[in-house]
């Protein structure tokens, strides 16, 4: 008979007999939501054993299941990426949106025991109510259900920052949704300058915040700092990251030259023939974009870094774009951006690229076009573009009405109100044109309600 010995206890079976390993039920568990994931934990010691150390993503939509033992939480230690959901929609008392306080107490001590962490989002949950990234809004105190909001808010701020300056919060962990954009930027307006400042941070600056994310945040996340710090320009900002890290100071400015390449839109254009493809989602940057590439080039950014090169390389794609914004491991620009990246002072080998000729009728480019100028655009301009690209428009009524039968009257509200919202211009004078301009396309029928 064998002998157990004292202190040792059995090892658990990788998983029962018929049943699946640790691996994918891991797999299964990163569905879940954190607080589904302990009562999983709870109920079977093969989980609590074995499949906690193999989940790589965690959802938390309640800050109250952060608050747990320290050594449990370390039973997670293949987490990678985490959701922390602290912004939930209501309708109560006027009230919008709930504020969870008890998130904004527990999430950066449950994000600082887990040593594999990468990637976090701290925001709403997208998956059910938001626009995608949902973050919390400075400028929507009201809206919230807890009293003194921003001020709260601003706590878990300032902790994420000691935590950041202390290294209980590695610099390799990005994350993401924190730091509030403002609806309407103006450099010249901060909304935590004119807040009580903070005895836990030097009192001589004129924005303690926006001072102490720059000091605190990783250098090449500060790099890439757009809105969420308007006291301090890009200019001071590479000069902090400078005296911050001086033998990591290009490698910083070259990462940060990568991840602006990553940060532009994109919209659809019809190629050229020879392309050998119908559609492509090209990517464009917005001035600023553009001011931070040019600024961390003639900082010292390495152009000529792998890295960089390889942003124009399929196998960096996003999973989502790869059939469309690549035609045979070729990034395809339009030769506008490419021009401009050329000028900025990027080293792009045409060969590694495919470029699109705005010029080219071929391509009707006119749809980038609009929505490019669209500040400048009055509703009669715009109606003159719309008109020429007839065959857009067309697509655009199918996708709309998917492949229904509808009224004229119907499809040109419709229509309307969607190219009002992709022009940016109003165009409530300009029905009759849209009538004539929808009343023979796929599925209007003149003036006679169709049922469907």
């Amino acid at each position: 008979k064998k002998r157990r010995l004292d202190g040792v206890e059995d090892p658990a079976p990788p998983c029962r007999e018929g049943g699946m390993p640790a691996e994918l039920w891991a797999n299964a568990l990163g569905y879940l939501y954190f607080d589904e994931v302990l009562t999983c934990t709870a109920v079977s010691k093969f989980f609590h054993r074995d499949v906690t150390q193999q989940i790589k993503q965690l959802c938390v939509r309640s800050g109250l299941t952060m608050d747990v033992v320290p050594g449990f939480i370390g039973k997670f230690s293949g987490v990678t990426k985490v959701f922390i959901y602290l912004v939930n929609e209501i309708a109560d008392g006027g009230h919008k949106y709930h504020l969870d306080c008890a998130a904004l107490e527990h999430a950066v001590p449950f994000l600082s025991r887990l040593p594999k962490l990468r990637w976090c989002f701290i925001g709403g949950d997208y998956e059910k109510v938001f626009k995608p990234y949902h973050t919390y809004k400075v400028e929507l105190e009201s809206d919230y259900d807890e009293p003194n909001s921003n001020m709260k808010y601003l706590g878990l701020i300032q902790s994420t920052c000691k935590a950041y300056r202390a290294g209980t919060l590695s610099e390799d962990v990005e994350i993401e949704g924190l730091l509030p954009l403002p609806e309407c930027y103006d450099p010249d307006v901060c909304t935590w300058k004119n807040g009580p400042k903070t005895s836990c941070y030097r009192g001589d600056v004129s924005c303690q915040v926006c001072d102490m994310i720059c000091m605190s945040y990783p250098p090449a996340k500060v790099l890439g700092l757009m809105k969420e710090t308007p006291c301090i320009k890009l200019e001071d900002r590479v000069r902090i990251v400078q005296i911050r890290d001086e033998f990591r100071f290009q490698r910083n400015l070259t990462d940060a030259l990568y991840d602006a390449l990553g940060m532009g839109d994109y919209e659809t254009v019809i190629c050229p023939p020879e392309f050998m493809t119908e559609g492509s989602a090209v990517v464009c940057y917005d001035e600023y974009l553009y001011e931070m590439m040019q600024c961390f080039i003639s900082e010292g950014a390495d152009v000529k870094d792998p890295k960089i090169n390889k942003f124009f390389m399929e196998e960096d794609a996003q999973s989502v774009l790869r059939d469309t914004a690549f035609r045979g491991g070729k990034r395809i620009l339009t030769l506008e951006v490419y021009n401009i990246l050329e000028g900025i002072g990027l080293n792009i080998n045409k060969n590694d690229v495919l470029i699109i000729d705005e010029s080219d009728k071929r391509t009707k480019y006119i749809p980038l076009k609009v929505k490019r100028a669209r500040e400048q655009l009055d509703a009669g301009t715009a109606l003159r573009h719309i008109e020429e690209i007839r065959a857009e428009v067309e697509s655009f009524i199918e996708n709309l009405f998917d492949g229904r039968l509808v009224a004229l009257e119907t499809a040109v509200i419709e229509v309307q109100i969607m190219l009002q919202d992709w022009l940016d211009i109003n165009l409530s004078d300009q029905t009759i044109e849209l009538g004539d301009l929808v009343a023979d396309l796929p599925g209007c029928r003149g003036f006679i309600e169709i049922s469907i």
